[in-house]
């Protein structure tokens, strides 16, 4: 005779093989959608830009990691409510709860499933989205715009193959404001130039009201002179510019926790960066949340199962997506925190969830 915990192995195992089937179509289905926009821009890529074939290749499956994290979430809601509500139809959930399972203990291996599925969505936000929103980006200003444009971080040096670094105390729009150049030859210090205004015109650097000051070999001030406007032509790729500004999207959780760490001892307004930093943390939950909430709502018996159960799952997406961006309006007004404003969508849902869940335990 078979053991009682061997028996609830095989009942795990069976509900996520029930599971996994339309979670995966789930996966399918609303990455098809969010790929619309991105397929209309690839073909004015091609058609209107001449872009090569492989390059289109490449902005495609750098597109993919930011919207397979979106996405995760989403198929494992409808995973569940189609799943279930089969079960539920069936009778099989009346079957379990007879031989002496709790609603708990039935929807335990797709909470589990759903931890393990938020660990590996954060790992990919982790470490695979950073590197491909910056592979993108840079794709889409050297190719899709075809003149790429010098990218500048406020508050930061950007050096080039060792020979110019800029800083910025601003930049707007392509405006820079308080600039600082280095310009090294042999590891030295030759020249430096300071300005109040300046741009990137296409060719060149365009600095205006400012200074140039000339160091011998030995780094000794030699002379001063004094500019209205003055260009320096681009001889290096911008390409190695563009390496050094990344987006809070494309950096890692940890390394723009650093960052902010070194902004906020500069003065530098974080407060964007901040939200950023929690949406890391908060999109992968959004899938342990979404099994809280769709679980017991799963559990009505329907004779049509999967319409419903799509049905439930757009709605519920849909009213999670509200209150992310009813928390990012509130956190911009101050009305919030950056962090409840990127994490309130998952504590009313999740809260929700559990009283829902709560109440199907009785």
């Amino acid at each position: 005779m078979k053991s009682p915990i061997y028996s609830l192995k095989i009942v795990d195992r069976y509900l996520l093989l029930e599971i996994i089937p339309p979670f995966l179509f789930g996966v399918f289905i609303f990455l098809s959608i969010f790929l619309v926009d991105i397929l209309m821009e690839l073909t004015n890529m091609v058609i209107n830009k001449g872009v090569p074939g492989i390059d289109v290749m490449k902005f495609f499956i750098y597109s993919l990691p930011a919207l397979i994290v979106l996405v995760f979430p989403m198929g494992l809601l409808l995973g569940v409510v189609i799943s279930l509500g089969r079960l539920a139809s069936d009778a099989e959930i009346t079957a379990l709860k007879a031989s002496g399972l709790s609603f708990v203990r039935i929807v335990m291996p797709l909470i589990i499933f759903s931890i393990l599925l938020s660990m590996f969505s954060f790992f990919v936000n982790e470490y695979i989205v950073p590197l491909a929103n910056r592979k993108r980006a840079m794709l889409q200003r050297q190719i899709l715009l075809k003149k790429p444009v010098p990218q500048f971080i406020e508050g930061e040096f950007k050096k080039n193959n060792k020979e110019r670094a800029i800083y910025t105390r601003s930049n707007k729009n392509g405006k820079l404001k308080d600039i600082i150049m280095l310009e090294f030859k042999n590891n030295e210090l030759p020249m430096f130039l300071s300005a109040k205004n300046g741009m990137f015109d296409g060719n060149n650097f365009v600095f205006k009201n400012g200074y140039w000051y000339i160091f011998d070999k030995a780094g000794d001030f030699k002379r001063q002179l004094k500019f209205q406007k003055m260009l320096r032509p681009l001889k290096m790729e911008v390409g190695a510019f563009q390496e050094g500004a990344k987006s809070p999207r494309e950096m890692s959780f940890f390394a723009l926790r650093k960052k902010i760490k070194e902004y906020r001892k500069m003065g530098l307004n974080v407060k964007n960066m901040i939200y950023e930093l929690y949406m890391k943390t908060s999109l992968p939950v959004a899938c342990l949340v979404f099994v809280l909430l769709g679980a017991p709502l799963s559990f009505v018996p329907s004779r049509n199962s999967k319409a419903i159960g799509t049905g439930l799952s757009i709605i519920i997406i849909f009213f999670y997506y509200i209150l992310l961006s009813a928390g990012k309006a509130l956190y911009i007004t101050n009305a919030i925190s950056p962090f409840f404003g990127a994490w309130l969508p998952n504590f009313i849902v999740g809260a929700i969830g559990v009283v829902l869940v709560w109440k199907a335990r009785r």
